[in-house]
């Protein structure tokens, strides 16, 4: 049997490449950052040793399901959850700080 990259390296499509083209800059951008966010939550998971179920119970959440959509990379979190996630996780996935702001008006 072949190996999966190979045939992905392989494989083109004009729908697939159409599909591509028509997705816009900022879009992207959003879709970037979703998918960044999951995966830093992730990564924090795994270097604590935790699972998404303990992540669920450590924000009290009535479905644990909830921190699957949010790992899936496709969910839109709000500033709540976001700040909720950095609470239980102790981590920072947000730079709110005013130092921050200083920095660009220098």
């Amino acid at each position: 049997m072949e190996n999966f990259d190979e045939i992905n390296e392989n494989y083109s499509s004009s729908l697939i490449d159409d599909l591509l083209d028509s997705i816009k800059p900022e879009e992207q951008e959003q879709t970037d950052c979703k998918m960044k966010l999951s995966a830093k939550i992730y990564a924090w998971l795994k270097a604590k040793g935790w699972k998404s179920l303990d992540l669920a119970n450590a924000l009290k959440l009535k479905s644990p399901s909830l921190v699957s959509k949010w790992l899936s990379g496709t969910h839109n979190f709000t500033v709540d959850t976001l700040a909720d996630i950095q609470r239980a996780l102790n981590i920072r996935l947000l730079d709110v700080e005013l130092s921050v702001m200083q920095n660009i008006r220098d």
